[in-house]
């Protein structure tokens, strides 16, 4: 069945694509037609429908890009878009580049963009861009670059590539710390993103001070998001209208999660060029857009930020009780991680954690490229995830709250200056996961043995009655029983054991009372 097709740039051939993965090209011309160009890409095995094709042939070579067509067995469940350009007019496999574009979410459609100068000649227009709308984001390839590397979005930029945990807005940054901001965020777009000019020029973007137009006297807003994944976004919201995306920070980086996300993440311009990509692989897969939704361990989750926005300075709390400083260095370096265990509960107390355990740190030498950089490394115990956080760049310190105490930990000396418990010892075996949240008078199991017992007995009762109803043949063993039960019973009667549950006296709250949700310093004069 015929799904789609596009006439090329001449006017007299056209291509067609149909639901069994298949792709013809047709001349106009000709009142019958062979089909001897039929091409089923990735066969020979079954493949799912390409819904939609691109045809193009200039000065340049041949492009054809189509959604869809993967093996139906291997690659059925992806999201692709195929880019095939051949050097030479002659479809011939030699001069022929294959890239295969891997989407997280369902394709809507795609457009190609031809380049639109002056000197351009409008029979050989050449193509320049091509725009893929996806279900959570849309993505703009570069196919002027050998490469095909992906433009960095000036606008619509994916705010929840992964799951957002939380968020904090800064308001009024200062312009120095704005634009060591931007010009981490754009160091970084330089390596993993296309340098040419935005392609699509139609409406008026919104002026967000950046780059020469910055202006000292222009208030600059921030919008810092922690993620899912573990990495923390900066956003500017200093314009009503949108979201410009600055700036990334990975804190997966120090753990040993994967080692394979580890390199990529080292690498950033892995998955966004094509330099690296393994030509032995078929189909030759390339992963694009930001859109992740899924991460390889719940411990990465960000769940508290305090940014300084005068001094530049960025605590990172997590799910697994890990505590990261972040500050501004220009050179590049090399860090090894060396957390330091502050133990909120000490082990004299019986405290048996029953929750998910630290992450692994890695213990080789980090590269960081200039920006932001970790400069301390905090790991409480028990590693629960971190309710509240806020931190003091005067007093150089900064205060850590999870569900079983605090602490105040000075950060430029690494040192533990207070450490305090909020638990309760009636509320140790609770927040442990223990079982004394009702108190009974009797064991669970002793209890349940009897619950069962009780239950056996009325059926058997029942089914009893039930028989009697059924067969009238059993009025004499009836009348016998009765006799029975007129003679006094030796037997001192069975009382049916309750199970006693005392009445809580204490609410959920007072159960959940140690948790720290707030911290706040307090500053003083002292006057002599």
């Amino acid at each position: 069945h015929l799904e789609h097709l596009s006439w090329n740039q001449n006017g007299n051939d056209f291509i067609s694509c149909h639901n069994d993965g298949s792709y013809n090209i047709w001349s106009a011309k000709q009142e019958h037609h062979d089909c001897k160009n039929f091409k089923l890409h990735y066969g020979p095995f079954p493949c799912k429908a390409i819904k939609k094709i691109f045809w193009n042939s200039s000065s340049c070579g041949e492009y054809i890009i189509f959604n869809g067509g993967m093996p139906r067995a291997s690659y059925g469940d992806k999201e692709t878009v195929s880019i095939i350009h051949n050097v030479q007019k002659e479809n011939s496999s030699a001069n022929e580049r294959n890239v295969v574009l891997d989407f997280t979410s369902k394709v809507v459609d795609f457009l190609p963009i031809f380049s639109a100068k002056e000197n351009d000649d409008d029979d050989d227009m050449k193509l320049q861009a091509l725009v893929v709308l996806a279900v959570e984001e849309i993505v703009v390839i570069d196919l002027q670059q050998p490469d095909w590397p992906q433009f960095k979005l000036p606008y619509l930029a994916c705010l929840h590539s992964s799951p957002i945990t939380y968020s904090q807005y800064c308001p009024d940054v200062k312009t120095d710390i704005y634009n060591r901001i931007v010009e981490s965020g754009d160091a970084e777009s330089n390596v993993k993103y296309s340098t040419n000019i935005w392609p699509i020029d139609g409406g008026v973007a919104a002026n967000t001070g950046t780059g020469s137009s910055i202006n000292e006297n222009q208030h600059h807003h921030l919008l810092i998001t922690g993620h899912e994944d573990g990495t923390v976004r900066f956003w500017d919201s200093s314009t009503k209208s949108s979201l410009k995306y600055l700036y990334t920070i990975h804190t997966s980086k120090l753990f040993n999660v994967n080692e394979d996300d580890n390199i990529l993440i080292e690498n950033e311009d892995h998955d966004l060029s094509g330099e690296d990509d393994d030509q032995s692989e078929w189909p030759p897969f390339r992963k694009v857009g930001q859109f992740d939704p899924y991460s390889d361990d719940p411990r990465l989750a960000i769940r508290k930020l305090a940014f300084c926005s005068e001094q530049g300075i960025l605590a990172i709390g997590g799910t697994a009780g890990q505590m990261i400083i972040f500050e501004f260095n220009e050179k590049a370096t090399e860090i090894s991680p060396n957390f330091i265990e502050i133990r909120i509960i000490e082990e004299k107390d019986s405290f048996v954690w029953k929750g998910h355990g630290c992450l692994p740190v890695r213990k080789s030498n980090i590269k960081f490229s200039s920006g932001f950089q970790p400069t301390s490394f905090v790991q409480i115990h028990p590693p629960a995830a971190i309710t509240a956080m806020v931190i003091s760049t005067c007093w150089q310190v900064v205060s850590i709250g999870t569900a079983h105490g605090f602490t105040l930990f000075d950060y430029t000396k690494n040192l533990r200056l207070i450490v305090k418990s909020t638990l309760k010892p009636s509320n140790i075996s609770s927040a442990m996961g223990g079982d004394a949240l009702i108190s009974r008078r009797k064991s669970f199991k002793k209890s349940l043995r009897e619950s069962f017992r009780r239950l056996r007995r009325s059926r058997s009762q029942k089914s009893k009655r039930n028989i009697q109803k059924n067969n009238p043949s059993m009025t004499k063993i009836q009348e016998a029983n009765n006799r029975l039960n007129r003679i006094p019973d030796l037997i001192e009667p069975i009382k049916p054991v309750e199970r006693a549950i005392e009445v809580m006296t204490k609410s959920n709250e007072d159960m959940m009372s140690s948790m720290i949700n707030l911290v706040h310093h307090f500053g003083w004069v002292q006057i002599r």
